[in-house]
């Protein structure tokens, strides 16, 4: 994706005469007086120069932060590996293993998915009615999600709650359940199980 901008003139669209005007314009340069009282003399070429340069530098500016924000737009609408291997509830490290690039446009994760390669058909084969790759995490107070591989440890679990949160902001246990808490899942998880005593 690339910015085209059209200028109307040389640097950013402005000539001379729209500048400094012709009136402004000293055939043989403009006199004045320096700090010291001595007489200068300052070119209408100088002159041009400097104010043709602060006009333009705005622009230019413009110009770069529309480039900024453009070049952001084009990464945040490419899928990472990371999303690939969610997508394709593979491993990251399989995906790596394999050459799945760290962005990747819409259309080459399509062709991806319509066209597997025999990697990720045999990948497919083996998961068959095992539990997912990934598992996705959030939270009951705030609905904070994120995606996580699970650990065959991992129990069901009733609630999931960021760790700042208090367990008070959670629902009661009913009566005659335990409720214990597991910490360090995911990245910032707290599961919460509720079993019958």
């Amino acid at each position: 994706m690339s910015l085209m901008i059209l200028h109307s003139g040389p640097r950013c669209g402005f000539s001379a005469e729209d500048v400094v005007p012709s009136a402004f314009q000293w055939s043989h340069g403009g006199h004045g007086q320096n700090e010291d009282g001595e007489h200068e003399t300052t070119s209408a070429t100088s002159v041009t120069s400097r104010r043709t340069s602060d006009i333009c530098r705005p622009a230019h500016e413009f110009a770069q932060s529309v480039r900024a924000l453009i070049w952001v737009a084009y990464r945040r609408s490419m899928i990472t590996k990371r999303e690939a291997a969610l997508r394709l509830d593979i491993p990251l490290e399989m995906a790596t293993r394999h050459g799945i690039p760290s962005r990747m446009s819409d259309a080459e994760f399509a062709e991806l998915e319509s066209n597997p390669p025999a990697w990720l058909v045999q990948s497919r084969a083996n998961r068959t009615g095992k539990r997912p790759v990934w598992m996705q995490l959030t939270c009951t107070v705030c609905g904070f999600t994120e995606a996580a591989r699970p650990k065959k440890w991992w129990p069901a679990f009733t609630y999931l709650s960021c760790d700042w949160h208090s367990p008070s902001e959670l629902p009661e246990p009913a009566e005659g359940v335990y409720r214990s808490e597991i910490d360090g899942i995911g990245s910032r998880f707290v599961g919460i199980v509720d079993e019958k005593v």
